[in-house]
């Protein structure tokens, strides 16, 4: 196995290898898994529901699923949305209990979802406090809530040392553990606009940021009505499974302050679970008079589109006109410049983070010379030991195997702010001596080793 310098975590890696194993990577199997998803996340929805009414299931499903494809196939197969669905099961497997206590089995298959979900994003695990809360609920005894907590937990570890194990096995694990430990620390400094923001001046701009870079108000407002109805208009027998529900909510609004990085996959644990609180908004339609179920449907024909966009894609395919390659078809581009020039066992070394190098790799079928996916990594925190020997690994590495060819992306995302650097000196000398420019594009380089007598 190659390893590679890589910040998700394991479950992530293995759910890749996986699919790769099985479905491949072609756009159809990109398509039937990302779907399989969005499927599951919306059935799991609706069976969370459905008890309360099947127009409230029906509703937050569809919601949902709405909200997943108006950002189009850039949401695709992302880790968040994937490790949130996890923890949706989980949730549901706790609720199945026809009036009776919590069993040991439910407990322990929920913790098994739980440290499923966690193994992709450790913090989509801050469901557990409130697991634990609802074991206490339903177990008749404190023991019996002893009991099922624990066996909740042991689940978690179970699930969540699978990838782990699997890691081991390849021989990634100390390196993985490596990168926790040393380079997330600093990672998670880099804020939603690539700027380095230290602490503890990044929890004031993570807990700020809710609300700043919250693309969903209309959604977040809809929810809290739906949390202000539910608590009026439940059942008794309701009071505990939506308390569950919208205490979840309120944990995945806050989620994506643990990182502190607001991009627009961060938010996709929250869009299921205000899917769920703003359901509860046509709780009157079942319960209450109808002057209510008026109001119910006004709020939903004023908000809900404010809340679903069409993505640019879809906007498209409805006019009759074709989709825009993929990041303005550099990774097509750098698939055919290798597929037509690049020879066997020669290897290609990116310098980019997510601008299309990967993409065009992946497409040609094409080794990496060294375990570094990105560079973006040699670039801030420069002055941090850890920082300098990376750049020193990275060196040794092209020095002892030089690659064949350099893949240079022009535009590309660059963190900057305090202690970050724009050029990485040694490594451009070694390019510039040793290797020559033979395919120039507006937005890609790409170098070519001049011969095997390094300078």
């Amino acid at each position: 196995m190659s390893k590679f310098f890589e910040t998700s975590m394991p479950g992530t890696l293995l759910f890749h290898s996986l699919l790769g194993k099985t479905l491949g990577y072609s756009d159809l199997a990109v398509r039937i898994a990302d779907s399989l998803i969005l499927f599951s996340s919306m059935l799991l929805t609706f069976l969370i529901l459905r008890t309360c009414s099947r127009m409230q299931a029906s509703f937050a499903a569809l919601l949902l699923g709405l909200l997943y494809l108006s950002y189009g196939p850039k949401m695709a197969l992302q880790r968040d949305f994937i490790g949130a669905t996890a923890i949706l099961c989980s949730i549901w497997l706790s609720l199945i209990r026809n009036g009776e206590a919590i069993t040991p089995r439910q407990a322990f298959l929920s913790g098994l979802m739980l440290g499923i979900g966690a193994s992709f994003k450790p913090q989509l695990a801050i469901i557990l406090p409130v697991q634990s809360w609802y074991l206490a609920k339903h177990s008749r005894t404190w023991k019996k809530w002893q009991a099922n907590f624990l066996i909740l937990v042991i689940g978690a570890v179970v699930s969540f040392s699978v990838p782990m194990l699997w890691l081991w096995h390849k021989g990634g694990l100390a390196d993985f553990s490596n990168i926790f430990f040393n380079y997330l620390p600093l990672h998670t400094q880099i804020g939603h606009d690539f700027t380095v923001i230290p602490w503890p001046e990044k929890i004031w701009y993570s807990l700020s940021s809710l609300l700043v870079l919250n693309d969903h108000l209309p959604l977040t407002l809809l929810a809290f009505i739906g949390i202000f109805i539910s608590f009026k208009a439940s059942r008794p027998d309701q009071i505990p499974e939506s308390k569950l529900l919208l205490a979840t909510f309120l944990l995945y609004f806050f989620y994506p302050a643990i990182s502190g990085q607001f991009w627009y996959y961060h938010w996709s644990p929250f869009l299921i679970f205000a899917s769920i609180a703003a359901s509860f908004v046509l709780m009157p339609i079942e319960h209450d008079i109808k002057s209510k179920n008026i109001l119910s449907f006004a709020v939903l024909i004023l908000i809900i589109p404010l809340t679903v966009s069409i993505s640019p894609e879809f906007n498209l395919q409805i006019h009759g006109k074709s989709l825009p390659a993929p990041l303005d078809g550099v990774p097509d581009q750098i698939c055919q410049f290798l597929e037509k020039n690049l020879k066997a066992a020669e290897t290609v070394q990116p310098l980019d983070w997510v601008n299309g190098s990967i993409h065009g790799l992946l497409e040609a079928n094409v080794p990496i010379a060294t375990r570094f996916l990105y560079d973006y990594h040699f670039f801030h925190h420069v002055s941090r030991q850890f920082i300098k020997d990376l750049r020193l690994e990275f060196l040794g590495a092209i020095r002892k195997n030089p690659p064949d060819y350099f893949i240079f992306v022009f535009v590309k995302s660059r963190v900057s702010g305090p202690d970050t650097a724009d050029d990485f000196p040694e490594l451009g000398r070694f390019i510039f001596a040793n290797y020559k420019l033979v395919h120039k594009t507006q937005q890609f380089g790409i170098f070519k080793i001049k011969n095997t007598e390094l300078e």
